[in-house]
């Protein structure tokens, strides 16, 4: 007859039946076990005893393998083997069976905590989401912890968290989407209450899905990761006004860009904002200044780094921006969680300026960049930053479709973007190839300066030892013509072709990979102030469809943009501006610019698009006249002519006719920057002969990706890389 009275015992005289062999770390409590098909010596499965239940982490193994071989159930990890009962003390009992059924009976409707007698112990509280956690806790670490009736189901609004008032308070979240959304919702209410506690932050387990997988693994309370900082009580404090410094701006660039600030550069598309960020970086580098640049759009190796060598950056004073996860392997910057150690590596390297190439794209994806209070949680914290390190910011922003000079609501996204940055730096193109660079935002500044600035192809040599050209900005006078008058024109143009309505729905659906659901556009237009009526009308002359997902209760209305209308729409502008901006731009090349890219295009006269081994091909600014679209033009698409960068018609391969056989340019003509398209839906776009050109396709692919012309979007489908 089995001598166990309760799970944890049953467990190691089922071991003893097998001849496992085990050692215990706390009598009654704790123990290492054998993992079954392993030596005597490897004690690979760790059993913990909670007060009612038995936990069991293999950690060389499955844990069901192993509760098969020793003859045991789920039930048999519980004392009783139809589950395990909780009493609330207000009148509520929960009962969970070891197949997690769950079923109250009594005071339903109490609003106690779970675990309310271990606020007796000192230290701080876990507030996690089963009652299991809290005894575990309580049993194991000795920690106080509490939880609310049923979990991630039910309101925080609905318990009474009073008695976590002054208490420093550790929510666990579970790991995963429920669990997230609880721990954030939980957060915001107990950060709002008047009978707050003292502190309040985020964790979740290191191991498993929530604190008792963590605790079983055998780890701390010091191994549990952090999510997001620590907030502490706030308070209210009344400075004088007599005790506040007062300081004079400093300029890294006068009535530009503000020292120990967030500037924002901003633009339409593939007008160059990427080439002239890298001359900043290379002005302050050369004067001896450390610079870190993160670049998301961009091939680090293929674009980036020699752009800032056209650029005649000093190298060795520039960082780029990686982040490494737990794992080892390489993650992305998202902000405002890496806020803190961003700032930490910054300060540490001395590093004095940044560049965020783009900006949104650091944003943790969570955020939604048209959503003000989203943008703020994003910018606000990164400014702060800036004015404790004195670190210069500058983010790169893309205009949007809408129309007008009001530089702020260009902006793709919420208006906060501007409102938050401390300078916003406008750049825009005229007819004839000019650019302008104009402090649209300018409240610190003493007047509003524009200068002219031109993209010049400048050779630079590769590691390979051969020689390739990329665009340097080159800065022209001062003028008294605004980027916004610029704009302004481009406006007018563009009237007939995009109303408000139509710019705004398209930049959101772009802005979301193509769709998404429908009370979320609505949500946008309205803020906006546009009526939900209108926009419904216009929607299908925008080429906008819809259709239903999911069914019954769960199904939602999506909107998508129609990619066939789209494709024919950006062809026609596509064509129509490089047209023109061959005219302009042959005409005014100057003979000496021309001469200066001599070398280039010996080198690279005759060699074939998309079969360039010799550098980087299509990023803004760079000599490549491949894929570069056209000034102040989102199109991309690969469509029509091939013209060089920004305000300026390089020379290199116009000599060379796009030839049918060569694959990668096909693969690249047949993809645009926001529609995404699987390996079979390009391959429709190829003939048999181009096919017939690889042995692989998908090693085309790969290349492509490895060049940084291609990237795979949020929803797994192949885009052409953005420019900035």
């Amino acid at each position: 007859m089995p001598s166990a009275v309760n799970s944890y015992q049953r467990f190691l005289e089922a071991a003893d039946v097998a001849g496992l062999h085990y050692r215990e770390l706390e009598s009654g409590k704790r123990a290492q076990v054998q993992t079954p098909g392993h030596s005597d010596q490897d004690r690979g499965t760790s059993i913990t005893y909670n007060g009612d239940q038995l936990l069991v982490h293999c950690h060389n193994g499955d844990t069901g393998t192993v509760l098969d071989t020793l003859g045991l159930s789920l039930s048999d990890l519980y004392d009783e083997p139809s589950g395990a009962r909780y009493d609330y003390g207000d009148g509520r009992l929960v009962h969970r069976s070891p197949e997690k059924y769950f079923r109250q009976t009594g005071n339903t409707k109490g609003t106690n905590l779970y675990g309310l007698q271990s606020l007796s112990l000192p230290g701080p509280v876990y507030v996690v989401e089963g009652e299991k956690d809290v005894n575990t806790a309580n049993n194991v670490w000795g920690a106080a912890a509490v939880s609310q009736a049923q979990g991630a189901s039910t309101g925080p609004d609905k318990a009474d968290w009073a008695p976590l008032k002054g208490r420093d308070v550790v929510i666990v979240a579970d790991d995963d989407k429920p669990g997230e959304k609880r721990a954030d919702k939980v957060f915001t209410y107990l950060t709002g209450l008047n009978a707050r506690p003292e502190s309040v932050r985020i964790v979740k387990a290191a191991a498993g899905k929530d604190l008792s997988d963590h605790i079983a693994a055998g780890l701390n309370a010091t191994d549990l990761k952090s999510v997001g900082d620590k907030v502490g009580r706030r308070r209210v404090k009344l400075i004088k006004a007599s005790s506040v410094k007062t300081e004079k701006v400093d300029w890294l660039i006068k009535e530009w860009i503000p020292a120990g600030m967030l500037t924002l550069l901003a633009g339409r598309e593939g007008i160059g904002k990427s080439t002239i960020a890298c001359g900043w970086v290379a002005e302050f580098s050369n004067q001896g200044m450390k610079c870190a640049y993160l670049n998301s759009e961009d091939s680090r190796s293929f674009t980036v780094r020699p752009r800032l060598q056209a650029a005649g950056a000093n190298l060795d004073n520039i960082f780029f921006i990686d982040v490494e996860t737990e794992t080892g392997n390489e993650g992305h910057l998202r902000l405002p969680q890496d806020t803190e150690i961003l700032f930490r590596e910054l300060v540490d390297q001395g590093v004095k300026f940044v560049v965020l190439d783009a900006a949104k794209s650091s944003m943790d994806p969570k955020l939604d960049g048209y959503k003000d209070d989203h943008v703020r949680q994003f910018l606000e914290p990164l400014a702060a930053a800036a004015d404790k390190y004195n670190i210069t910011i500058v983010g790169l922003a893309h205009f949007g479709k809408k129309e007008g000079k009001d530089t702020g609501r260009l902006l793709l996204g919420s208006i906060a973007w501007s409102q938050i940055a401390r300078s916003v730096l406008s750049a825009a193109v005229d007819e004839d190839g000019r650019l302008i660079v104009t402090n649209t935002k300018a409240n610190l500044a003493r007047g509003i300066v524009s200068r002219e600035a031109r993209i010049v192809p400048r050779p630079v040599a590769i590691d390979d030892g051969t020689l390739t050209e990329l665009g340097a900005i080159e800065w022209g006078q001062f003028t008294d013509t605004p980027a916004t008058e610029l704009l302004e024109a481009q406006s007018d143009e563009m009237q007939d072709e995009r109303s408000e309505i139509e710019a705004i729905v398209l930049d959101y659906l772009e802005a979301c990979g193509g769709s998404a659901p429908a009370g979320e556009v609505l949500k946008v237009t309205r803020a906006a102030g546009l009526n939900d009526n209108a926009v419904k009308k216009a929607r299908k002359k925008i080429g906008v469809k819809t259709e239903r997902q999911g069914f019954g209760k769960g199904a939602k209305w999506v909107w998508a943009i129609d990619a066939a209308i789209g494709a024919i729409d950006s062809h026609a502008r596509e064509r129509e501006s490089m047209e023109s901006m061959r005219e302009s731009m042959t005409s005014s090349t100057p003979t000496s610019e021309l001469e200066s890219t001599k070398t280039g295009r010996a080198i690279r006269a005759n060699t074939p698009l998309g079969v360039n081994n010799s550098g980087p091909t299509g990023p803004t600014g760079d000599m490549q006249g491949k894929h570069d679209g056209p000034t102040g033009q989102k199109s991309q698409s690969g469509h029509g002519p091939h013209t060089g960068p920004t305000g300026q018609l390089f020379t290199l391969n116009t000599s060379t006719t796009p030839q049918p056989n060569d694959l990668e340019d096909a693969v690249l003509n047949a993809l645009d920057t926001t529609r995404g398209q699987t390996t079979k839906q390009i391959q429709k776009h190829l003939t048999k002969q181009q096919l017939d050109q690889a042995d692989d396709f998908y090693t085309v692919i790969e290349r492509l990706q490895m060049k940084g012309l291609i990237r795979i979007n949020e929803r797994g489908l192949f885009v052409r890389k953005e420019t900035a």
